[in-house]
């Protein structure tokens, strides 16, 4: 018998969770978090994989389960992540956990992306908010992957530049440039001088540029 941590879609068991336990908790703005997870059986660590996209349910005791996207990069074998937003029942008793508490886990689950397809094209990923978790991973294995791929370009909204989406990750080599898009400035509201609210507005869209294609 066995479970989707340990076979994926030829699980005999696809409804049974493994036991697993939070290893740190990143707060990315203030109303979500990335919690880095690893399962209890160091064999189940091993051999679990997934693809970009792929999602998996998280159980914590008391409070129920929810689906959640996987937004690590497939490579990373250490831990597994999933950035959470605080909206209902079962998201606001994970934002409570903190390293070391135990949950549960049904993964991998889900289709993932068509990276295959994508091979020798330019990518273009558009995401705004909480919307970045899977495309975080989508962007973590194309770079895992670089020369597989022509120009990188990741687009991206939130609602304010203190609400900016989970951190990517990306330094050295794969660190952002960055330059704003043109955003359609609405009246500044009253009070507010023109000049702090176009730039208060145009920070909220942002277009980061990966690194050309090698």
């Amino acid at each position: 018998m066995t479970t989707l941590a340990r076979s994926g879609k030829k699980a005999t068991e696809p409804l049974r969770p493994e036991p697993a336990a939070i290893i740190d908790v990143i707060t990315e703005t203030p109303d979500i978090k990335t919690f880095r997870v690893v399962f209890d059986d160091p064999e189940v660590m091993e051999i679990f994989s997934f693809l970009p996209g792929q999602i998996g349910q998280l159980s914590v005791l008391g409070a129920g389960e929810s689906t959640f996207a996987i937004s690590s990069a497939p490579s990373r074998r250490d831990c597994f992540e999933f950035s959470v937003m605080k909206a209902g029942v079962v998201t606001s008793a994970l934002h409570e956990l903190t390293a070391g508490d135990r949950i549960a886990v049904r993964a991998p689950m889900g289709c993932a992306f068509p990276t295959d397809e994508w091979k020798g094209r330019n990518i273009v990923l558009v995401g705004g908010g909480i919307g970045m978790a899977p495309l975080r991973s989508l962007l973590l294995h194309l770079l895992d992957h670089r020369g597989d791929y022509g120009d990188i370009t990741l687009v991206y909204g939130a609602r304010t530049p203190g609400a900016a989406t989970p951190g990517t990750g990306l330094t050295g080599k794969h660190a952002l440039t960055s330059a704003s898009l043109p955003p359609s400035t609405p009246p500044a509201p009253a009070g507010m001088a023109a000049s702090d609210w176009s730039l208060q507005f145009s920070r909220k869209k942002r277009h980061h540029r990966i690194t050309p294609s090698p």
